[in-house]
């Protein structure tokens, strides 16, 4: 697995360093759409372009009914559709805002996926050291 993770880090690294060397050379407004329009016509720029927006579209909601089934084995009550909802509401709200917001909004997300982690790991710890109480560590049962 940790082979799979570093290929796919190497891949991700040449493609952005060549979609950097990309806008350096080519500094117009635009995404993905123009290199290929410049590169390839008109044709290949618009079907990059519509596949990007299909993408987004489908992934947010995705992250949408994810989140929402994340959070429906903790409130069995709400229906999952309702999350979906709330959070497709709090997504669109986040991107209507100004540019200087959703940096505000990534900066603090940024925080708590930071403190989600290191919560984890110290729960992991304490866990394997046995500090927890009524719980046996892993690591004693072996």
């Amino acid at each position: 697995m940790l082979i799979s993770y570093l290929v796919a880090g190497t891949l991700i690294i040449v493609v952005m360093w060549a979609l950097g060397e990309m806008a350096a050379a080519n500094p117009n407004s635009g995404a993905f759409s123009v290199y290929a329009e410049k590169a390839m016509g008109r044709t290949a720029g618009s079907t990059v372009g519509w596949l990007w927006w299909l993408q987004l579209v489908v992934v947010i909601a995705a992250e949408a009914l994810g989140a929402a089934g994340l959070l429906f084995s903790v409130w069995p009550v709400i229906p999952v559709w309702a999350l979906a909802l709330v959070f497709m509401v709090a997504f669109t709200a986040i991107n209507l805002a100004g540019v200087r917001n959703f940096g505000e909004f990534e900066f603090w997300f940024a925080i708590l996926k930071v403190a989600a982690i290191v919560a984890f790991l110290v729960i992991g710890a304490a866990l394997l050291f046995g500090w927890l109480p009524g719980v046996a560590s892993p690591a004693s049962q072996t």
